[in-house]
Formats: C-alpha cells, structure tokens, sequence
C-alpha cells in the first residue's frame, strides 16, 4: 500500500506484487497546503489562503496603492514561490485641511500617511492630525482658530527718541494685527 505523507492529504493506492515480483499500480495524488511563503507586505493583499500543492493565487496591491498583480504557486514542498508585487502608496487628493488662518503639512501625503492642520501666526488653537486613507482622500477634523488679542509686549520699541505709544490690544483682522 502507498499512502501519502504525513501532513499531505491523499487516497491510499493498493500494490500488488505479479508472478515476475514487480509491483504493480499507480501512486496516490498527495496534496497539502502551503504553510509557507504566503505573499505580505505593506500594501500587499492576496487570496492564498487555502491553496494546495501545484494551485495558483494572486498577490496584488491593496486599495490605495498601486502596481502590478503577480502569481504564486503552491510547491510540493508547502512553499509558496512567485516575485512579490511593488505596491507604491497613492498620494491623497482630496479632503486636505482647509479654512482661512490654517497651515498645512499635507502635500506628497500618500496611503497611511498623517500630516498636521495648525493654527497661522496670530491664531490659537489645538492642532489636529489629519490621515490619508485607502480611498486617497484625507480624514480628520479642522483646527477651530481664534485669533489673539494684541499685547503691550507687541509694540514697537525703540523707534526713536520722543515716541510713546498708547495701543489697545485688539483683534487680528486678516494677516496683520491691527491696534490702536
């Protein structure tokens, strides 16, 4: 009797010895599936899960990336083998922080990418992290600015002689801060 190896699945094949002491039938058919090897990486999806021994399975690049799909094949050594695609994060086109006093670090931004929404000069308030998703769109909340009032420690020193100042802190209006 033939059987397959542990680990490989399989029917048994019956041998029977003939008058000239040969034996004679055919091997099974082992199959097992592969445990090693699977295609992964950063960007990477595939659908080798469960695949025996001379079958086929794609690796191809996830949502928010890009590249070209390679195949693996299942070795009758339980190893998968094929070239693992290039997956190339897509940058983030949409959804950028956005609103008057905001700065940015966002451009180039791609796949699992965070950038930070801040506050201009003169303006105050928390940062707030934005994250470029699969979808290349960016997700996060604007930063809420208020602006800040004018100080005394603000105001122009040493002009000349005979200049005295008597300002009003007031509100930043626009890029410059105006007081009186």
């Amino acid at each position: 009797m033939a059987s397959c190896a542990a680990g490989y699945n399989g029917n048994s094949k019956l041998y029977t010895c003939d008058d000239q002491r040969y034996f004679l039938g055919t091997l099974p058919t082992c199959t097992a599936p592969c445990t090693f090897g699977e295609p992964m990486g950063l960007g990477i999806t595939q659908d080798c899960a469960g695949i025996i021994t001379e079958q086929t399975c794609t690796a191809s690049c996830a949502t928010g990336y890009s590249g070209s799909p390679q195949t693996y094949t299942c070795s009758a050594n339980r190893w998968f083998y094929g070239a693992t695609p290039t997956c190339t994060a897509q940058q983030c086109t949409s959804g950028q922080p956005t609103g008057a006093h905001i700065t940015l670090d966002c451009a180039g931004k791609t796949t699992g990418q965070i950038c930070t929404a801040s506050c201009g000069a003169g303006y105050a308030g928390s940062p707030q992290t934005f994250s470029c998703e699969t979808s290349n769109t960016f997700s996060g909340t604007n930063p809420t600015c208020t602006a800040e009032e004018c100080t005394s420690e603000s105001a122009p020193e040493g002009v000349g002689p005979g200049i005295v100042h008597n300002l009003i802190p007031l509100r930043v209006e626009g890029p410059l801060r105006t007081c009186m």
